[in-house]
């Protein structure tokens, strides 16, 4: 398993941006479907929103710290 790069944070970001999209997509048809009523729909945005951030961030916080070595793998870890 390679270090950590820039671009796993940028992958992660990429990720939540496209959730955002699907998320907004859905939100926009279920109001032009039922504009009377957008409670339901707002809520279940705003739940949406909340849960990818959360995601989100515990990705970022899980990718090791910069300079970090990859670890061992299995096998190695097995036969000691």
């Amino acid at each position: 398993m390679p270090n950590t790069s820039p671009a796993d944070a940028d992958i992660i970001c990429d990720a939540y941006a496209e959730r955002l999209r699907g998320l907004y997509d859905t939100f926009f048809l279920a109001l032009v479907q039922s504009p009377d009523n957008p409670g339901p729909a707002k809520d279940a945005f705003v739940r949406g929103v909340v849960l990818a951030r959360n995601v989100r961030d515990m990705a970022i916080n899980a990718l090791p710290a910069e300079g970090t070595l990859p670890p061992a793998p299995f096998h190695t870890i097995a036969k000691t």
